[in-house]
């Protein structure tokens, strides 16, 4: 090998050693880990609520619509003292027609279902689309520790009796807790024999005190084509406060 030649393979060598250094000392790069969504993962902020279902009904006999919405906090580290909500109801081809606002409170982690009435007049209840759309506004979200869950529970029925002069499902509720409840939402659903639902309606109590057991009831219409297709014995009943 002449010199010239083993300057020029010493040189190679040396660049290649100086590469190898200088590629060892570049930062590795790393990917970053999934995003995670929710209380759970430590991120700011509650998630939405969501709405699971939303359903309309018809009376003819008594000349209302009435709506409902099964509506889900997925927050186990958030309530919310308040939230507002609006039933669109529309005609068949799209048309407004109405809306039914209002507004409630949910706790973490909890289902609630939300009733909403409207007296159509004299209108024509078959022009009215089956099909409403529920909105829900940035709610009041408060963290977990300012929200005590009162104990409700469901001690006697439902009991549902289908008469000429109306439906009614009776029964009792009852506060297992140690603290009064001011207010108490009891929400009705008659059902088919398939647990698909078939008209909703609400009533409330106005006090309940601690271990103090009430009884309710809940009327429905009793139109021809809802005591057609209700099964009695698959009638739900749900409490909120």
């Amino acid at each position: 090998m002449t010199r010239g030649q083993k300057k020029f393979a010493y040189g190679l060598l040396y660049a290649v050693v100086i590469g190898l250094v200088v590629l060892a000392l570049i930062p590795k790069s790393h990917t970053p880990a999934p995003a995670c969504s929710g209380s759970s993962c430590g991120t700011i902020g509650p998630l939405p609520l969501q709405t699971e279902s939303v359903q309309l009904f018809k009376s003819e006999s008594t000349h209302r619509i009435v709506t409902l919405a099964e509506v889900v906090n997925p927050n186990a580290d958030y309530g919310a003292n308040s939230f507002s909500y609006e039933f669109d109801i529309s005609d068949r081809d799209g048309g407004p027609l109405t809306s039914v606002s209002g507004s409630n409170d949910i706790y973490p982690d909890e289902t609630k279902y939300i009733v909403g009435v409207y007296n159509a007049g004299n209108a024509d209840l078959s022009l009215v689309s089956d099909t409403p759309v529920f909105k829900i506004y940035p709610p009041d979200f408060q963290p977990a520790a300012g929200f005590l869950k009162p104990n409700l529970a469901l001690t006697s029925g439902p009991e549902t009796d289908v008469s000429s002069n109306g439906i009614k499902v009776t029964g009792k509720v009852k506060n297992q807790g140690a603290s009064s409840v001011s207010e108490v939402e009891i929400v009705s659903i008659l059902q088919d024999k398939y647990g698909d639902p078939v008209f909703a309606a609400q009533t409330v109590i106005q006090g309940l005190e601690a271990f103090e057991e009430l009884p309710f009831e809940v009327d429905f219409p009793a139109d021809p084509a809802t005591v057609q297709k209700i099964d009695s014995t698959k009638t739900a009943v749900f409490l909120s406060e």
